[in-house]
């Protein structure tokens, strides 16, 4: 690309159609906790797995993407941080960012579970 003549404005895309880009695309799970509740995403107080997804530089930049962004919603990174690199599902753009922030408390975990047994204890007459 670097013998590009003058004035030729070449467009690299990805097998999915997707414009190239100096950025990597990384999907996050973070375990901590809630420290104040957010309305916009549900959260309330507690132990809490944070996910998203982030275009960035690197995996150092994506791991530091989640814990400010986690901050700034009322959630702090205190365990263990899963990064991995991921197809994309949306565009990179001209800088860094994420998407697809979810949270799921652990007492949401542990009622899916309950019911899970309910299931699973079932008598079929």
């Amino acid at each position: 690309m670097e013998n590009q003549p003058a004035g030729l404005a070449l467009r690299l895309k990805s097998r999915h159609g997707l414009r190239m880009t100096e950025y990597t695309h990384f999907t996050l799970i973070a375990d901590g906790h809630v420290f104040e509740p957010n309305e916009n995403y549900g959260t309330e107080i507690g132990a809490c797995i944070m996910g998203m997804k982030v275009w960035a530089e690197d995996a150092e930049q994506a791991a530091d993407m989640i814990v400010q962004i986690g901050k700034r919603l009322g959630f702090k990174v205190d365990g263990e941080l899963q990064v991995y690199q991921t197809e994309p599902e949306i565009a990179a753009e001209d800088q860094p960012f994420g998407y697809d922030v979810q949270f799921t408390s652990y007492a949401d975990m542990v009622d899916e579970d309950d019911d899970e047994d309910d299931i699973g204890n079932a008598t079929i007459h």
